[in-house]
């Protein structure tokens, strides 16, 4: 069968808009909340609210000792990242004063560390920040699909990660800052599962590069700019174009040194504007991979009711169209 008479495949859209969810809200969170600021990225930011947030009471998947001291372990497992990622933003943290070493008695033994006055005024204004932010993104959505928004990012999370024990039901008034955090905590875990039961080892693909080329076989075989392939990668929020272009020169053409998956060309004749498209050869890898995504889904949306399923669709795409509103949705708000 020719691509071009391919269907497209299944929307997958629970997780997916997740994911989109996800990519719009780092976007807006650099914009609004750290304007630019250069010494604290996101992943930072996230790590002094974490510790924030332990202090106050609020998270205690953080524990602290009585002088307010936390090993790097814990912070690791709550904010779902590797040890060298861990690491070495800590140690920015530490050089930057937002955090104080505690050194450990051994040469060898794990350091720990607290929040000092500067990182602990930085977490309270962007808390603030974020909480002014919810309400404006969630503005005309009640708490009851809230609610729902929180208990399916809840239970994706709890099946992934091995929670058997329930936990209690979310309360009726969910905050909508509680659905924007459970957001990126489902997208964390989200990620686990694909990197162990969708985009296997013997694919011999990232994570990332799968995302290219599930969004070039959505095209049908028709060529998309690296424009677009920036704009719609799910995976990959702050891909630059060089970083694009190298993940389609390793899938580029076999005599090129490349996989075969994806075919390129210049947009214009002697521009340096490219295109790319998936080949057949392609659209044979990707198909078992999203099969393997439609199962992944429907084992973690199982016994989780229509109702709920259709309330956290309808909130994840509130979010989405209320950092990038859709022109339908401009046009509404006009009449």
């Amino acid at each position: 069968m020719d691509i071009e008479n391919k269907r497209q495949p299944e929307a997958l859209e629970q997780l997916v808009k997740i994911y989109v969810a996800r990519r719009e809200l780092v976007q807006v969170l650099k914009r609004e909340l750290l304007r630019g600021e250069s010494e604290v990225k996101l992943e930072e930011a996230e790590i002094l609210l974490g510790l924030f947030r332990a202090k106050t009471g609020e998270y205690p998947a953080i524990p602290l000792d009585g002088k307010e001291f936390t090993g790097l372990k814990q912070i690791e497992a709550a904010q779902m990242l590797s040890q060298s990622q861990i690491h070495r933003r800590v140690r920015g943290l530490i050089n930057s004063k937002y955090l104080e070493e505690k050194l450990p008695r051994r040469a060898t033994g794990p350091i720990k560390v607290r929040l000092t006055e500067k990182g602990e005024a930085f977490a309270q204004q962007y808390w603030k920040d974020y909480k002014r932010l919810a309400s404006m993104l969630l503005e005309g959505v009640d708490a009851s699909e809230r609610r729902s928004h929180l208990l399916v990012n809840d239970t994706i999370q709890r099946k992934i990660l091995g929670m058997s024990m329930p936990r209690s039901a979310p309360s009726q008034k969910v905050e909508p800052i509680e659905s924007l955090m459970s957001v990126f905590a489902a997208a964390k875990a989200l990620r686990r599962a694909i990197e162990s039961a969708v985009v296997l080892p013997e694919d011999k693909l990232s994570v990332e590069r799968v995302d290219l080329l599930v969004y070039l076989y959505t095209q049908r075989g028709e060529f998309a700019s690296f424009g677009q392939m920036q704009r719609n990668l799910v995976h990959s929020f702050s891909a630059s174009r060089h970083l694009i272009s190298r993940w389609i020169s390793d899938m580029g053409p076999e005599k090129d040194g490349g996989k075969g998956y994806v075919k390129s060309q210049r947009m214009d004749k002697g521009g340096k504007r490219m295109e790319a498209a998936i080949t057949q050869k392609g659209c044979g890898v990707v198909e078992p991979i999203l099969n393997r995504y439609r199962k992944l889904e429907e084992n973690l949306l199982a016994g989780i009711s229509p109702q709920d399923r259709n309330a956290h669709l309808r909130v994840s795409k509130a979010i989405i169209n209320s950092i990038r509103p859709t022109l339908k949705d401009l046009v509404s708000a006009a009449d």
